[in-house]
């Protein structure tokens, strides 16, 4: 069954599910080759815990502002994969915001977040 965007058949794609737990610059190599991308993860930026937000894409230039909960955090990975070119051309990313006492309506924000940009 072809995957469908707002009713319309999009032939040759399929989605592909991934968890990765802390894959650092692997995270690069998961993306090689993918058309488009959607990335959920956990971030500390100084925000309220449980706050669901969109990361754009030229944030990726500052990364040393957005930090993951990681060792190599996602954020470095994704700076440096846009630095040197090797993201996909549309990369949705959603950060929660982490911190004592996450809201479990925080997943379903950016659940919500998420399905919003295919329908």
């Amino acid at each position: 069954m072809p995957w469908r965007k707002g009713g319309v058949d999009l032939p040759g794609w399929r989605p592909l599910f991934d968890k990765a737990d802390r894959p650092g610059p692997g995270l690069l190599e998961r993306l090689g080759g993918c058309d488009a991308a959607v990335l959920l993860d956990a971030m500390h930026a100084g925000g309220e815990a449980g706050a669901v937000r969109q990361v754009e894409r030229r944030e990726l230039a500052t990364a040393d502002r957005l930090f993951s909960g990681h060792a190599l955090g996602v954020a470095e990975a994704l700076a440096l994969g846009e630095r040197l070119g090797l993201l996909p051309q549309r990369l949705y990313i959603v950060g929660i915001e982490m911190g004592g006492g996450l809201p479990p309506a925080s997943v379903d924000r950016a659940v919500a977040l998420i399905k919003g940009w295919f329908d």
